[in-house]
């Protein structure tokens, strides 16, 4: 991945080369691209990171939910059969 981010930004910069002119914004400033593209991917993998963190946490907690409701359910069972055997 850091790779694939450095070879962007090394493709980014190589823009007023190929082109012959510079990238500009609306109002006519020229823009950086390669440090557009750090700030935006940056923000985007961190975005990433959070929302991957906040589903795993929720599917943890989902399924330690089950988890303890199927033990809770497994002793019952446990309880029933100890009581029949005896």
């Amino acid at each position: 991945m850091k790779n694939n981010i450095a070879h962007v930004k090394l493709e980014l910069s190589n823009v007023k080369d190929l082109t012959g002119k510079d990238v500009t914004s609306s109002t006519a400033q020229v823009l950086n691209l390669p440090a557009l593209w750090i700030k935006s991917i940056t923000l985007h993998l961190a975005q990433a990171e959070r929302h991957g963190k906040t589903r795993l946490n929720a599917r943890f907690k989902e399924a330690e939910t089950r988890y303890d409701a199927y033990m809770k359910s497994m002793e019952d069972h446990q309880a029933r059969l100890s009581k029949s055997t005896k």
